[in-house]
């Protein structure tokens, strides 16, 4: 969350400091889950890579920081990487052998991808079955992408990478018990967005009444919200 809340600093102004707290939680992270921080940095420059090159196509020119960002993101990837293969921690063919085995009860099997590739086919089968039975999930996603890009499309791109990175964590761990932690990072866009949907619904209720306070005269100052106060990046006031 930390990570993501740099990005969208770095992406709106606030450049240094944003960039700071952005390496920050990927150094921290490294050493937590360095598989899903290396998800996560890949998502975030594979998506705002894709915004870069349409505001090219469209003439915009105010692309600092989204260079430099998309910078920092690449370079934190290939960081980490490095850094595991440097300190020999585990890696893909581990992780489908340890998924294939029983975490390695049984001996290791001779084509792991082959393995990998039919239990993700099994997985995202019964997934989206459970998910179309019970939709929550789906409707919360929807319900945070439309919150979260209706008051801060840059914002907006910054999560939905995090969501990209929690499924791409699941592709690599297609394991049905395990599924929900294993892509909680995809919830974030429901957890950022919801709160702004309902926002927005409450600011359009509160703002017939404000009109009518208007007109009846100047309110007293307590209570009131300094129209000119400082909005936090993903839309909710300071």
């Amino acid at each position: 969350m930390a990570g993501l809340l740099g990005a969208v600093y770095a992406l709106t102004g606030a450049r240094r400091g944003g960039l700071l707290l952005l390496l920050a939680s990927f150094a921290v992270g490294a050493f937590v889950k360095y598989s899903q921080f290396v998800l996560l940095a890949a998502a975030l420059t594979g998506v705002l890579t894709i915004l870069l090159l349409v505001r090219w196509r469209r003439g915009s020119r105010e692309v600092g920081d989204l260079v430099v960002t998309i910078g920092a993101t690449l370079g934190a990837a290939a960081a980490m990487f490095l850094l595991s293969k440097l300190l020999g921690w585990p890696g893909g063919t581990e992780s489908m052998q340890d998924l294939l085995t029983g975490h390695f009860l049984r001996p290791d099997v001779a084509d792991p991808v082959g393995g990998w590739l039919h239990t993700n086919g099994t997985f995202w089968q019964l997934w989206l079955a459970e998910q179309l039975q019970e939709p929550f999930l789906l409707t919360a996603w929807a319900a945070g992408a439309w919150g979260v890009f209706r008051l801060n499309k840059t914002a907006g791109y910054v999560v939905f990478a995090a969501l990209l990175a929690g499924l791409a964590n699941q592709v690599g761990h297609p394991n049905v018990s395990q599924g929900d932690r294993i892509y909680i990072a995809a919830w974030l866009l429901a957890v950022y967005g919801v709160p702004l949907l309902l926002q927005t619904f409450l600011t359009r209720q509160q703002s017939p009444a404000m009109g009518i306070r208007a007109q009846a005269g100047p309110p007293s100052e307590e209570g009131v919200a300094d129209p000119s106060e400082a909005r936090h990046p993903f839309g909710l006031a300071r």
